[in-house]
């Protein structure tokens, strides 16, 4: 269904020519996060067969490759590089492979949408309404697929991509300083400074208290 026709149902377009931001989003970060749980398995598994068994059991109590890079940094200068990412991603099964360009596809699109601010519209220039409006809780939801893609590919362009919709987030106005929420973001080339649940859980959820603060 996501990959024939734009899950808005928007007169049926396909999902490539009048996909909104926010969806498009979040099913590339599902399939990022498919991608680096079957990707932290292989991990795992080559860990477990090393002589570092105690790397191995860390990494199986607590699931994080954040984890398993800090027991190993010492050792190997680290899990997440270049080489290792290529590495993973060549021993991904045919099906986990098409997962990961599909959602390289889909941040390639999301890309194609970033404004002169560093913000992502809801949608294509031109097409329709949603090219005015720039949405925080959809910016925020960009930033955390753009960082599971820079984690799994390395390519520089999709971390751009999370730094930009950061610093968005935290310099176009949509977040309130002086009350200490956000803001529902930008429309018509001005601040949308209606509160909404969306617009504070989904920044929480998808960056992490850390960035936040």
């Amino acid at each position: 269904f996501v990959e024939s026709v734009d899950v808005t149902q928007r007169k049926g377009s396909p999902v490539n020519e009048d996909a909104r931001t926010g969806d498009t989003a979040w099913m590339a970060l599902a399939l990022f996060k498919n991608v680096q749980r079957n990707a932290d398995k292989t991990l795992a598994k080559a860990i477990a067969t090393s002589r570092d068994s105690k790397a191995a059991s860390n990494f199986e109590s607590t699931g994080r490759l954040a984890d398993l890079k800090a027991t190993l940094q010492d050792k190997t200068g680290g899990i997440v590089t270049a080489a290792k990412s290529q590495e993973l991603i060549a021993k991904l099964k045919p099906a986990q492979q098409e997962r990961l360009n599909r959602a390289n596809e889909a941040m390639r699109y999301l890309q194609s949408l970033k404004g002169s601010d560093g913000g992502f519209r809801r949608g294509p220039e031109g097409q329709h309404e949603d090219a005015k409006i720039i949405s925080t809780e959809e910016n925020a939801t960009v930033a955390a697929a753009a960082q599971h893609a820079y984690e799994l590919t390395q390519d520089g362009t999709f971390f751009d991509s999370y730094a930009d919709s950061v610093r968005w987030l935290g310099t176009s106005g949509a977040f309130d300083r002086s009350g200490g929420f956000f803001t529902r973001g930008m429309a018509n080339g001005a601040l949308d400074a209606r509160y909404s649940t969306e617009a504070n859980t989904t920044p929480l959820l998808a960056l992490g208290p850390e960035v936040l603060d």
